[in-house]
């Protein structure tokens, strides 16, 4: 019955919710009619009620407060919360302490009474609370959603700015070219105002910046123009026929003015599609002035002081009037100096200059005042000598000239010998028109060179044919040595003192698939000119360096240089690259210079024997004496052998033989401590002869004529030296 009473009070006191201020007093009127002390008169029972009130008050308070402050976004819990969880505390702790009054327990029951309406109207408070926390949560969706399609449009534009940043760098590029660029630009509408100007446009007509602006038309351009100093003249109406749309059948018009201050002023107008116009403008001044300076260069020679070709071709139009007239013949001649090039790699360009500044002087000093002499290109001169009688006339001065221009030069400190080719062409015999005499002269002056240079020749008309075979060659060469039509060759070496072989020379032969087996005296010099001689030396270098490979060690390879493979700063690598491949020692390789080579031995040809050198090569002087080369050359590079030629083995006018030549040599290589060697060795009255002057070597026929490289193992197997003449080549 006890427990039944507390379940209906507890559901009594939780079932009435507080509607005013004071809970405790309206409590206390309204409850006192259930009898009090009716239901608390036992201790046990009022004790029993204290406990489950100050539990159920604890737990709702604390539940109420944790809901309560977890929910508040700033932890900062309601004062009445806090009331109410320390009122329910209090009365645990004094129930569970031990009250020993029945009024105290009373008193204590009636607090929590008024606790647990307290917590029913502060859970009305956290529903309230709760109501608005999900409003709150709905504006937060709701901003969200919003977020959530501003980032979408975001990434759109981004995406949209992504592809067209390709596009506007491309314009901020055509903007800072259009900025920058040296001629001015304007773009003007159908209607001919200003859309567009550059900076360049405003400098080079002295615009102001108030004038030029979008929107102006061109007449307000024009006449600003005009007040600058533009169009002083004639030229205004050439501008003014633009604006009227007088343009060309193209769309174009240019118009160029001079200002009052000197300067040149070049327009250009376009019509574009639509109507619209462009305009460009640059300040052609100094354009000007260099044609100017380049059609004067074109009529005289800036550094001879001679005339140029057109001045040269109008004295000889005039001329061949006068002979047409009068019936007196003329000539025209053409000199190239020899191997100026060399002159200019090795001493410089400015010796070079100086070289034909004097040779100018010397051609002014030996011709008539009459004449004409000019500069054609760089080392090319062309004389017009009028009233010949005859060709002797034309052979004797051609002759002078050789003479007079062959007198050694003095530039700087160094003596200079050059020589010259010369070809002339007569007319009227030759040609009567000055195109056709000029090219029959130089036809004849191909042929001097040809010929070996340092020579004076005449045109003839089958010459043309050998210029055309000359050419022919050269395109037959150049595919021989595509298809491998090339072989070297090998001529032994006698070591005279030993009497025994010392090497190979390695020489060059082509086999034509018309005209069989060529020397290179047939080929060679066409190499030299149309510069094939390169790549046919560096073949020559692999072969030849491969082959003594497979000799037996004591033997040398010698191996020929052109004087222009010595021009090539290649040379050095190309023999130290064969060299490397074939693993055979530097020492074992010799290399033979031409002697016409040493004009250069000052400059480069100097350098690259120096590198050769150092290299471990052995250098030869070739054909000592037979060319250029004078003594004081065996002093400006030490050579290790020189090698005679030829004219010193043959018998003279009067039938005696050489000793006095051979003698000679061999005294001065005996004074520069050198090695000599005796080519063209071909009897044994001179085998005996180059052995009395002690000479280190001998080559020739008499020993073997060049044989192929497979021939070499068989003629060092049977070869014996006391029957040289004697060897044949085995089968």
């Amino acid at each position: 019955m006890l427990k039944r009473q507390l379940l209906l009070f507890c559901l009594h006191l939780t079932s009435h919710a507080p509607n005013h201020r004071y809970p405790r007093k309206r409590c206390r009127e309204k409850h006192m009619d259930i009898g009090f002390s009716d239901l608390f008169a036992s201790e046990q029972v009022l004790f029993a009620f204290a406990a489950v009130l100050c539990a159920v008050g604890a737990a709702a308070g604390l539940r109420l407060y944790q809901r309560d402050f977890h929910n508040r976004s700033d932890g900062d819990t309601d004062p009445a919360v806090l009331a109410a969880v320390c009122a329910a505390g209090t009365c645990c702790g004094l129930y569970f302490s031990g009250a020993e009054t029945v009024a105290g327990l009373l008193a204590l029951v009636q607090s929590a009474v008024v606790c647990v309406y307290i917590i029913r109207d502060l859970r009305g408070i956290a529903g309230a609370n709760r109501r608005a926390l999900r409003r709150k949560d709905h504006e937060l969706a709701d901003l969200k959603t919003e977020l959530e399609a501003f980032k979408t449009a975001h990434e759109a534009l981004a995406a949209k700015l992504a592809v067209m940043e390709p596009s506007l760098r491309q314009l901020e590029r055509v903007n800072t070219a259009v900025a920058n660029m040296p001629s001015g630009l304007a773009l003007f509408d159908a209607q001919q105002r200003l859309l567009y100007c550059n900076d360049r446009f405003t400098e080079v007509h002295r615009l102001s910046a108030d004038v030029v602006h979008e929107g102006v038309s061109y007449d307000e351009i024009l006449a600003h123009r005009m007040a600058n100093g533009e169009y002083p003249d004639e030229s205004l109406e050439s501008a003014e026929s633009w604006r009227r749309g007088e343009l060309t059948s193209r769309g174009e018009m240019s118009v160029v003015a001079r200002r009052d201050d000197g300067h040149t002023i070049e327009t250009t107008f376009k019509v574009l599609p639509g109507g619209a116009r462009v305009a460009t403008c640059s300040d052609i001044t100094e354009l000007q002035a260099t044609a100017a300076r380049m059609a004067q260069n074109a009529f005289t020679d800036t550094l001879t002081g001679l005339p140029g070709r057109v001045p040269f071709m109008r004295h000889v139009d005039e001329a061949l009037a006068r002979m047409r007239r009068s019936g007196a013949p003329l000539a025209v001649l053409m000199l190239d100096l020899d191997h100026l090039k060399g002159v200019n790699d090795s001493l410089g360009l400015h010796v070079g200059d100086k070289l034909l500044q004097l040779v100018a002087e010397r051609l002014r000093d030996l011709m008539r005042t009459t004449d004409v002499i000019a500069r054609l290109r760089g080392d090319c001169f062309a004389i017009l000598a009028d009233s010949m009688n005859e060709d002797r006339d034309a052979a004797l001065l051609g002759q002078r000239l050789l003479d007079v221009l062959a007198v050694p030069y003095l530039i700087d400190g160094h003596q200079i010998c050059i020589s010259v080719s010369i070809g002339i062409a007569i007319a009227p015999n030759d040609a009567g028109e000055t195109e056709a005499l000029l090219d029959n002269a130089r036809t004849a002056l191909r042929r001097a060179k040809d010929d070996g240079r340092n020579a004076c020749r005449f045109f003839e008309p089958g010459f043309d044919n050998r210029i055309r075979a000359h050419r022919s060659l050269e395109a037959e060469l150049r595919t021989g040595l595509a298809r491998g039509e090339l072989e070297l060759f090998f001529q032994p070496v006698l070591d005279v003192k030993a009497n025994a072989i010392s090497g190979f020379e390695a020489l060059l032969r082509w086999h034509h698939p018309e005209r069989g087996l060529l020397l290179p005296e047939a080929f060679l010099p066409v190499a030299e000119e149309s510069g094939l001689i390169h790549p046919v030396g560096r073949w020559v270098a692999r072969e030849a360096c491969a082959q003594a490979a497979t000799w037996p060690q004591h033997l040398k390879l010698i191996v020929n240089v052109s004087r222009a493979q010595l021009s090539d700063r290649e040379l050095v690598a190309t023999l130290g690259n064969a060299l490397t491949k074939a693993r055979l020692a530097p020492d074992r390789l010799e290399i033979d210079v031409p002697e016409n080579a040493m004009i250069d031995v000052a400059g480069e040809t100097l350098q690259v024997l120096t590198a050769l050198r150092e290299m471990g090569a052995s250098i030869a002087l070739d054909d000592f004496g037979s060319a250029y080369a004078p003594l004081t050359y065996l002093q400006a590079f030490p050579f290790d052998r020189i090698k005679i030629g030829r004219a010193f083995m043959r018998a003279d006018e009067k039938g005696h033989e050489p000793q006095f030549l051979l003698r000679a040599v061999a005294t001065l290589a005996e004074g520069f401590r050198i090695a000599t060697t005796a080519k063209f060795v071909e009897t044994d009255g001179q085998l005996d002869l180059v052995r009395a002057r002690r000479y280190s070597e001998a080559q020739g026929f008499l020993i073997s004529p060049p044989i192929p490289a497979e021939d070499i193992a068989t003629f060092m197997k049977f070869f014996n030296p006391k029957v040289l003449s004697g060897w044949t080549r085995v089968a």
